[in-house]
């Protein structure tokens, strides 16, 4: 893995459209993180596989954030929701503890080149999300004395 160079990816999954539906998505990997395996990976996504000769950025560092919260990666909601039978919608919370988990662990903040990506929910995620992400690196880039990555999405 290049740790100057990083590919993030949102997973999909659909939108919680109904208190009840939501309540339901909770059973599951789609509505609770208490489903997730440890080692969990995207499964036939050659844009996240280091193995196959079909990916551009198979030399990148790669990180695959699981879906959970139904409400394709833009909720900043920290309470429930009443309507909601009090779940809570916080995508893009969950995508902000994500960005400050790798600048706490890992090279992120001096990164050359960063892809934020997706599928589905993740996709309108990305589309939603991108500017943002790329302030967020360019501030942590600043603090840790480097030049802002290029971001694309």
């Amino acid at each position: 893995q290049d740790p100057k160079r990083w590919v993030i990816f949102l997973e999909g999954g659909g939108l919680c459209m109904e208190p009840a539906d939501c309540a339901v998505r909770t059973g599951s990997h789609l509505g609770s993180s208490r489903f997730w395996k440890p080692d969990q990976t995207p499964e036939d996504n050659h844009m996240l596989t280091a193995v196959s000769p079909l990916n551009p950025f198979a030399n990148w560092s790669h990180v695959y954030v699981p879906y959970c919260s139904g409400d394709t990666w833009l909720g900043k909601s920290k309470e429930g929701h009443k309507v909601l039978l009090g779940l809570q919608m916080s995508g893009h919370l969950i995508l902000d503890t994500v960005v400050e988990r790798l600048a706490n662990t890992t090279g992120i903040a001096l990164a050359s080149d960063v892809i934020l990506s997706g599928t589905s929910a993740g996709g309108i995620g990305t589309f939603h999300h991108t500017d943002w992400f790329a302030e967020k690196l360019d501030g942590l880039a600043t603090s840790a004395g480097a030049s802002p990555p290029r971001v694309s999405g």
